[in-house]
């Protein structure tokens, strides 16, 4: 069976600050792979997926994120899909460690559908980067 909705966006960030009239602000989005200086890197990661109704009322939502084939992270949310509207998931900020180079993953399905890979992104080292996300967090004053 296949899952209620279909994807229309989907944005991996840092941060996910939630705003006026359902809107979100997302700061440092991961456009491309994620790039580390050094392994291990704990990095903070946030999510936001608007998602298309094919079907409508309120259904539960099972969102899992991988690093490599172990499972990292796992949730479960209900979204309410109304005809003419997209659903939102956001996801606040979490920090995830990765201690070497690998995938992160993250799939969403509803009850016993078949999991959707919504976001896949490799992470990788680039011991030249300035600023990056291995650096601590939150910030020091």
């Amino acid at each position: 069976m296949s899952v209620p909705f279909s994807i229309e966006n989907a944005i991996l960030c840092e941060h996910l600050v939630p705003g006026l009239n359902n809107k979100q602000t997302l700061i440092n989005l991961y456009a491309g792979n994620i790039l580390v200086k050094e392994f291990p890197a704990q990095i903070p990661i946030a999510i936001y997926i608007e998602l298309k109704p094919k079907i409508f009322g309120t259904i539960p939502l099972d969102l899992k994120l991988y690093v490599g084939r172990k499972e990292a992270m796992a949730g479960v949310a209900e979204a309410k899909f109304e005809e003419g509207k997209l659903a939102v998931v956001a996801i606040p900020t979490g920090l995830i460690l990765f201690e070497k180079t690998t995938t992160l993953k993250i799939t969403l399905s509803s009850g016993k559908d078949k999991p959707v890979t919504v976001i896949q992104k490799q992470v990788l080292l680039h011991p030249d980067l300035v600023g990056s996300p291995t650096d601590p967090w939150p910030p020091s004053r």
